[in-house]
């Protein structure tokens, strides 16, 4: 039998832990109501794709960072190489907070935080 998750619920599968992500629309709210998304961002769409792409599925910290990288090679393309490395910079100091945000499960979240202050490589990717 298949346990069934909700948003916030995470179950430890060996390890890593995992959580339920919240809805698009709700995870919009969120990222809203935190002031990571207003209507002059130019990161909107990197939030929108962000969401779109990890709404309602079961995750890990691993699987946040991988995300969260993918959003971001996204809205890279057609910048210039400096336009890249400003919006990189603004997005890697930005994941903190978003992630926080977010992510249903604290423990996870926290991982998350932690894989990527711990491998430095992760900023690099966007």
């Amino acid at each position: 039998m298949t346990e069934q998750l909700k948003p916030g619920n995470h179950i430890e599968k060996g390890h890593p832990m995992t959580t339920l992500m919240p809805s698009e629309r709700k995870m919009i709210e969120k990222l809203r109501e935190a002031k990571l998304i207003t209507q002059d961002s130019n990161y909107n769409i990197f939030y929108n794709t962000f969401a779109e792409e990890i709404h309602n599925k079961e995750t890990n910290a691993v699987g946040l960072n991988f995300m969260w990288n993918s959003a971001g090679k996204e809205i890279m393309l057609g910048l210039t190489p400096k336009a890249q490395a400003k919006t990189a910079k603004s997005l890697n100091q930005q994941f903190d907070k978003a992630i926080k945000v977010l992510v249903p499960s604290s423990e996870v979240a926290e991982e998350a935080i932690k894989i990527r202050e711990d491998i430095p490589h992760l900023k690099s990717i966007i």
